[in-house]
């Protein structure tokens, strides 16, 4: 994980990229992140989110004083580069007020993220503020003044969501101070009206930390007609608050769940097909890939799947085993789940094989470096996946 810091009294902020994967030791390099290291801001607060639901990590900061806050672009998947863009044409980027804290969670369970930021500390004079909410259609932000929110003005510090009630929508708690008598607020979400569908993913870890924290969870599904993918992540904090340690998707009108992949802290990678909708789905690391399973015979229990070199520069081996003749599919997946080459497409003899990767998509274009993954399926019952780092 790469680190995002907030700095007040118009100093600017700055990333830190964790050189772990690269280098094999947890240091910190300070570098160019683009827009989002260059203005000169009083920042309180930041949090990600992936609004456009391109496959990475976008950025808003909450800055008060009355300067107006910012949403940043995450432009990796497009151009290769962690670096950010500012959107000066997003309604967040618009507003100016007395920022404190945000976070990103989908309200309406409609397939993207929408923001809510939180406005408080104006002591000259010491007037309390509303909050903002921000309604995501297709990765446009709009200001929304109907949200149960906008009504309720308060010195509030942060807000933080969880499914309280279980019933398939994210609550709001919202943490106010300094006006006399001043409550803290709860919002019960009533989107469940909607009809639409949900998934919630709970982690549960082995070799990682117990609670999963740090795991990436994403998951593509077909909403409104179109293949959607969304990500998460399993954080501790964010914008100001801690949240409900659970990854939270809204899915819109999706029967069913293509694809879900979680990337633990410890390196291993789950993968699950077909999963239902409308469920808290409870994932422990490892235990996909590690029980054996009864297959009548038809397929191996163990594959001994495994990449090297990993990292790689140039090509990368993998290798597998099996014990019967069976239908084998072996591709590689980017970061936003999508498939960018097929190396192994049908039925194959018992025995152990080895197909090497040299880092190009299916027309033979280098691909990017970056985190990339090598998924196995045989027959019907057996899927596993391993992540690959192209480090060119």
């Amino acid at each position: 994980q790469d680190l995002y810091l907030a700095n007040e009294s118009n100093f600017p902020n700055h990333l830190y990229r964790n050189e772990l994967v690269e280098t094999g030791a947890a240091n910190f390099s300070d570098i160019d992140g683009g827009d989002a290291t260059a203005a000169l801001q009083q920042s309180w607060s930041a949090s990600w989110g992936d609004y456009d639901n391109d496959g990475d990590f976008d950025l808003f900061v909450a800055n008060w004083s009355g300067q107006k806050n910012a949403l940043y672009r995450n432009e990796l998947i497009e151009t290769g580069d962690a670096t950010f863009s500012f959107m000066a044409d997003q309604d967040p980027s618009k507003n100016n007020g007395w920022g404190t804290g945000s976070n990103w969670f989908d309200w309406d369970n409609d397939g993207d993220v929408d923001l809510l930021m939180t406005n408080g500390f104006h002591n000259i004079p010491a007037n309390s503020r509303t909050n903002w909410y921000y309604r995501n259609d297709n990765g446009v932000l709009n200001r929304n003044s109907t949200h149960p929110t906008a009504g309720d003005a308060a010195w509030s510090y942060g807000s933080s969501f969880g499914d309280y009630d279980d019933d398939g929508d994210l609550d709001l708690a919202i943490a106010n101070w300094q006006g006399t008598g001043q409550s803290n607020h709860l919002y019960r979400n009533e989107a469940d009206a909607l009809g639409n569908s949900w998934l919630t993913v709970k982690t549960v870890g082995t070799t990682s930390n117990g609670s999963g924290i740090g795991a990436r969870i994403r998951v593509r599904a077909n909403i409104g007609g179109s293949d959607v993918g969304q990500i998460r992540e399993i954080t501790g904090s964010d914008g100001y608050c801690g949240h409900q340690l659970r990854a939270h998707f809204g899915l819109g009108d999706a029967a069913i769940v293509d694809s879900l992949i979680v990337n633990w802290p410890s390196g291993q990678t789950q993968v699950l097909t077909n999963v239902g909708v409308d469920q808290l789905l409870t994932i422990t690391e490892g235990v996909a890939t590690d029980v054996p399973l009864d297959t009548g015979g038809s397929v191996p229990s163990r594959l001994q799947f495994a990449v090297a070199p990993n990292p790689f520069a140039s090509s990368a081996v993998i290798r597998y085993a099996i014990e019967r003749p069976s239908r084998v599919a072996l591709a590689i997946y980017d970061v936003a789940g999508r498939e960018v080459r097929t190396l192994v497409s049908g039925m194959q003899s018992a025995g152990a094989y080895a197909h090497e990767w040299d880092g190009r998509d299916e027309r033979g274009r280098a691909l990017p470096s970056g985190v990339y993954l090598s998924r196995i399926e045989v027959g019907e019952s057996i899927r596993e996946g391993r992540k690959i780092v192209l480090a060119r």
